[in-house]
């Protein structure tokens, strides 16, 4: 995404991005799951918000996610094959948590 739009854009500049793309949004700051918590719970903009969301430090997230890959595979089928469901997985230094 980083062709179609500035460093450093508002986030949810970058959400609406990703949900007119139909893209998984990559996350490494805090900022992106109280985007997608709050289009969980009230907001309808980013209900169909796709989050891959890293909470553990950047220099560990590519040995996080290699880890749990098989998981994320699972989490992003399930996603798929129901209409109103979204792919949202979060992976902590210690942790990897669903949100279904």
């Amino acid at each position: 995404m980083q062709d179609a739009m500035a460093r450093g854009s508002p986030d949810t500049l970058v959400a609406e991005i990703a949900l007119r793309n139909q893209a998984v949004l990559v996350a490494m700051d805090r900022d992106m799951r109280q985007i997608a918590k709050r289009g969980g719970i009230g907001v309808q903009r980013f209900k169909r918000l796709h989050l891959l969301q890293f909470r553990c430090k950047e220099a560990q997230s590519i040995h996080r996610a290699r880890g749990a890959a098989s998981l994320i595979e699972l989490e992003w089928e399930i996603s798929e094959a129901k209409a109103a469901r979204r792919f949202w997985v979060e992976i902590g230094d210690a942790y990897i948590r669903t949100h279904r």
